[in-house]
């Protein structure tokens, strides 16, 4: 019974979100790339006077779940269990945590001619693993990391970009532009993350872009495999998509990866997003992601996950903003054995007390079908359960 009104309710949800529209991530950064600005302004406008910006942020909060889970470690190291990091990447269950201390320095192009730009971030904290490249930050063939326990140093962006009028290029390691949920703390409505931003790596390459009008753009390049630097390790893949702004209220992104890890595996991944400015007050986004991957060392064996992420947000004023999200993803194998969904709905405000300080209440709702994945740790394995509500707020600074 508990189940199926759960499965009610998320068709419920998903029913009233699609026709009406949504919340945040959506039309308040959509003028600039995941994390190249950083404003202290509610809405993120782009800095005109100068190409050069620097700036960063301090990330920090806190979780707590309905069971009372708490952190534990072993041999030094997080529990995955305990602490959720296998099912998201930057919450934990229990405990404060210091997520994103960053700074950046960057010069974008002047596009009256030819000119030179790049950019580099660095950042410490609970999220630096996941911003780690092998070859910069993670080796491969030792283990080793820039840090140890829960806090990683990393630099998720190292590039150098070259540009004639509206062409580019850019070589380094860079943002993917898959996906609606960023990994920047600052253009993200919600403390926690979606279950498709796990399905996005960052990537070390060479892309291409070309401004063919003020409404459409055009990239495509070569890329080092997922989550590589340059490393000699023969990875290879292709990366290009668009971005169109079909008018002032609507605006679409499709981007694909298609590679193969030499003697690994062959995998298609691609992302379409939609965003919606309703009107002053309303924003909606719906993302659909579709990941398929095969294994060179197992026969036949298919695996991936596909499925749609829905934010909206609703601006009261200058100061406070409603937001809620809506996910479903399928995770499978033909061959493992695993076959499953996942459901996630998330509640949360965004209150600004200061130009330069934003606070982030949120509720989260999570239930897996066909796997217990909660309350391992606590239970000691006797009972774990299939969904688990999480509570917590955040809190960040921009500079």
């Amino acid at each position: 019974m508990k189940k199926f009104l759960i499965k009610s309710f998320g068709v419920v949800l998903f029913g009233m979100i699609v026709p009406i529209v949504s919340i945040v991530s959506a039309g308040v950064f959509e003028e600039c790339s995941p994390c190249e600005i950083v404003s202290n302004d509610f809405e993120t406008v782009c800095n005109a006077k100068s190409f050069w910006d620097f700036g960063g942020w301090l990330d920090a909060g806190v979780m707590a779940n309905e069971y009372g889970q708490k952190d534990e470690y072993t041999d030094n190291g997080l529990n995955i269990d305990s602490g959720n990091t296998s099912r998201l990447k930057n919450a934990k269950h229990a405990s404060y945590q210091v997520n994103q201390a960053w700074l950046f320095l960057g010069k974008r192009l002047n596009q009256r001619g030819f000119d030179f730009g790049g950019r580099v971030d660095f950042m410490y904290g609970v999220d630096g693993q996941h911003f780690q490249a092998a070859g910069l930050g993670y080796e491969p063939e030792t283990g080793k990391r820039w840090g140890e326990g829960d806090y990683y140093a990393a630099l998720p962006q190292l590039y150098f970009e070259a540009g004639y009028k509206n062409l580019s290029v850019k070589a380094g390691k860079f943002f993917t532009p898959m996906g609606l949920d960023s990994s920047c703390s600052p253009n993200r409505f919600f403390y926690t993350t979606s279950y498709e931003n796990q399905t996005y790596i960052d990537f070390g390459g060479i892309l291409a872009t070309w401004n063919v009008s003020k409404n459409l753009n055009i990239f495509g390049g070569w890329v080092n495999g997922e989550g590589n630097f340059f490393d000699n390790n023969n990875h290879n893949a292709f990366l290009g998509g668009l971005n169109y702004k079909i008018n002032s209220r609507i605006k679409f992104d499709y981007s694909v990866l298609i590679g193969k890890d030499d003697g690994v595996r062959k995998y298609f991944v691609n992302s379409l997003v939609v965003r919606i400015n309703l009107n002053k007050s309303w924003d909606y986004a719906i993302a659909w992601l579709l990941r398929n991957e095969e294994s060179d060392l197992v026969p036949n064996l298919h695996f991936g996950r596909y499925g749609v992420n829905q934010e909206i947000f609703y601006k009261l004023n200058s100061r406070w903003a409603l937001g809620a999200r809506a996910e479903w993803m399928k995770d499978y194998s033909n061959i493992r054995g695993y076959d499953y969904d996942v459901y996630a709905f998330t509640l949360g405000v965004n209150w600004k007390p200061t130009t330069f300080l934003t606070i982030r209440p949120e509720i989260r709702y999570d239930n897996y079908d066909g796997e217990k994945p909660f309350n391992r740790t606590k239970s000691k394995g006797i009972d774990p359960k299939d969904d688990q509500f999480m509570y917590g707020f955040s809190g960040y600074i921009s500079f």
